[in-house]
């Protein structure tokens, strides 16, 4: 299961949505989360594990949340 969040990493409505996060889920709700963060001196990228639709290692952010309950 696949799912796209963009998302304003400023949280300001204006503006592009130039980050987002991508949530790869098998059938028990468990695999992990990509989160592409556009900052102005670039992107960062981090990933965390999911398991059973929650953060396996460390807590899901809203947007990270959002995704996982997309694609689940």
């Amino acid at each position: 299961k696949i799912s796209l969040i963009r998302f304003n990493a400023f949280g300001k409505s204006e503006g592009e949505q130039q980050s987002f996060v991508l949530a790869l889920l098998n059938e028990y709700n468990s695999g992990f989360v990509v989160n592409f963060i556009y900052i102005h001196e670039g992107m960062r990228v981090y990933s965390k594990t999911v398991k059973a639709g929650k953060g396996e290692h460390h807590e899901l952010s809203a947007e990270e949340k959002e995704a996982v309950e997309k694609a689940a």
